[in-house]
């Protein structure tokens, strides 16, 4: 009975300590922007919503073409 109890003990550890490491293992290079694109991306007015594909340029949909969904039904927009 104590060595499945210690069994599970174990294995329940090893899970916790993946659990922690795995996250802290993934770093995004977003964090090493350099200020000034930092900057740029931070500048809202640089940016505007999309509603449909056809608001997009030829050459990004002709860049994403097999990858842009349809286009759905008409929603109501605030």
């Amino acid at each position: 009975m104590m060595a499945v109890l210690r069994r599970a003990m174990k294995h329940l550890s090893l899970c916790l300590l993946f659990a922690v490491a795995i996250p802290g293992l993934c770093c995004a290079d977003v964090t090493k922007l350099a200020a000034e694109d930092r900057k740029t991306l931070q500048d809202s007015s640089r940016f505007h919503e999309v509603y449909s594909t056809s608001d997009l340029p030829a050459a990004i949909v002709a860049l994403c073409a097999d990858k842009i969904a349809d286009p759905g039904p008409e929603v109501e927009r605030d």
